[in-house]
């Protein structure tokens, strides 16, 4: 098939308009049919893109990525330089908890749908940072904890922040304009928690909590807040239980402590329980919902994947790539449609991608980008063009 007939694949990019990111699938051409300087670069068997022009299911009716960008930005801000990249491995006390670079990615490929949803990973993967006890960020997260209401606010004038972050920046927080329809299945959920509550650190007397910060502190206490209406969503709701635990570990100084084990433990049985009570938990590793089961690569090809990204970034060149770029100078207005390895991996734990080719087109497209941006600059396109080939000899030992 001539070159010149061979259409863009992507999902994202539509017809690739001049204005719509084609000066990007220019040079992803380039690189991948070998009618740039690589010309050894394997041929891929394509389907024309109308027949392929869909967008995926969860990226309509997403929020306003710009707003998330901005409220994330602010956050970063407050925090410092290298702030919130602390693993599940260095904080085993809590379940949850994304890294700034993940939320980044996340935001870029639209899994918010609310600002609810991306305050609640801005305020977990805070507190995880405060729950770690070597992290030299504990005075800038105690400030993200009061400012945050005003951030969301800043951001933009439609935000309700959560009922949990009001609590922190000592406001009381509205009552919802209507009544949440999972009222009954949320106390459900609080009197399984009485049951589980063995030692009684949450029910009763738990005065002692509050000398963390200003979280909720009891089970009644977020039983109130259900019988008048104030959670507004179920991410609400959920937000708010995790922080009362988070909290309660915060005062007895962690997993070293019989409390800080028991409040561990329950903290890990949040998302059951509320599966348990028919309620949708937003805090787990994996989105997995009816409208992707069509979209789930096979193992093999999700093998594949996970194989060629290794091969990606096994050079030191790679881990240029790890991760989204910030900070850059008009990066965002020249390029149209970031990627890095951190949200491909995410695409790919969230069964984003609905066939290999376009798993494999998210690699070239960070070489594309790097390419597009760097032009002029010889070390990085020679850099780029390193990978190119480092990636074209993993697809063809793989065979794909």
């Amino acid at each position: 098939m001539p070159t010149d007939t061979l259409e863009p694949i992507s999902l994202y990019y539509g017809s690739a308009t001049e204005d719509e990111g084609g000066s990007q699938w220019n040079v992803l051409r380039e690189c991948w049919w070998g009618e740039g300087e690589i010309e050894d670069t394997p041929r891929m068997e394509v389907q024309p893109l109308k027949k392929r022009k869909v967008l995926h299911p969860l990226r309509e009716n997403r929020g306003d990525s710009n707003v998330h960008h901005k409220v994330l930005d602010e956050v970063v801000n407050i925090l410092g330089p290298g702030a919130g990249e602390l693993t599940l491995e260095e904080c085993p006390a809590v379940d949850y908890a994304p890294l700034v670079s993940e939320i980044r990615a996340k935001i870029d490929i639209k899994l918010y749908t609310s600002m609810t949803e991306i305050e609640v990973d801005v305020l977990m993967m805070v507190i995880k940072e405060l729950l770690a006890p070597d992290s030299k960020y504990h005075n800038n997260c105690k400030k993200v904890l009061i400012r945050l209401s005003s951030v969301l606010s800043h951001a933009s004038e439609d935000a309700r922040p959560c009922v949990a972050t009001y609590r922190l920046c000592g406001k009381q927080p509205p009552s919802p304009e209507s009544t949440n329809p999972h009222k009954a299945a949320y106390l459900r959920i609080l009197q399984k928690f009485k049951l589980l509550d063995q030692d009684q650190v949450f029910t009763g007397d738990s005065t002692h909590l509050e000398t963390g910060i200003k979280a909720a502190t009891s089970i009644e206490e977020i039983a109130s807040n259900v019988k008048q209406n104030l959670y507004a969503s179920d991410a609400d709701l959920e937000l708010d239980l995790r922080l009362m635990f988070c909290n309660a570990l915060l005062v007895s100084g962690g997993l070293s402590s019989p409390q800080g084990t028991e409040s561990s433990r329950l903290l890990k049985q949040v998302s059951s329980c509320l599966e348990d009570a028919g309620v949708t938990p937003f805090c787990v590793d994996t989105l997995i919902t009816p409208e992707l089961q069509s979209f789930a690569l096979t193992d093999y090809e999700e093998k594949t994947v996970k194989e060629l990204i290794s091969a990606f970034c096994k050079h030191d060149t790679g881990r240029l790539f790890l991760t989204p770029v910030e900070h850059v100078r008009n990066y965002r207005n020249k390029i149209t449609r970031p990627m890095d390895i951190t949200t491909i991996r995410l695409k790919l734990k969230h069964h984003l991608y609905p066939s290999l080719q376009t798993a494999i087109e998210d690699l070239y497209l960070i070489t594309a980008n790097c390419m597009l941006y760097n032009q002029g600059n010889t070390n990085m396109l020679a850099t780029a063009q390193h990978m190119i080939k480092g990636l074209n000899a993993a697809r063809e030992s793989l065979g794909c």
